[in-house]
């Protein structure tokens, strides 16, 4: 059994304790499909998971600056300021 079946059987028996999920996609990405991430996304919040998804237009399998703050201000949204990690 591979770690993505492990990963929604796991989520379909209970997926009250999972962290929100920030998923953002360049939708020129050759390497992981764009659609596979829209499926991927959908398939996770149908079992509950919380989250974003981010459709990163001439963006291939990289991490642009805009993605990257927006990220930033999602982690800031979730974390209070003094929390010790």
């Amino acid at each position: 059994m591979n770690s993505v079946t492990r990963l929604f059987q796991t989520l379909q028996k209970d997926p009250t304790n999972v962290p929100p999920l920030f998923q953002s996609h360049g939708e020129d990405d050759p390497l992981v499909f764009y659609n596979w991430g829209i499926q991927t996304y959908q398939k996770l919040t149908s079992l509950g998971v919380r989250g974003e998804f981010h459709s990163v237009p001439n963006i291939v399998h990289e991490l642009d600056i805009d993605t990257l703050t927006k990220l930033c201000a999602w982690i800031n949204n979730r974390v209070p300021p003094n929390a010790q990690l």
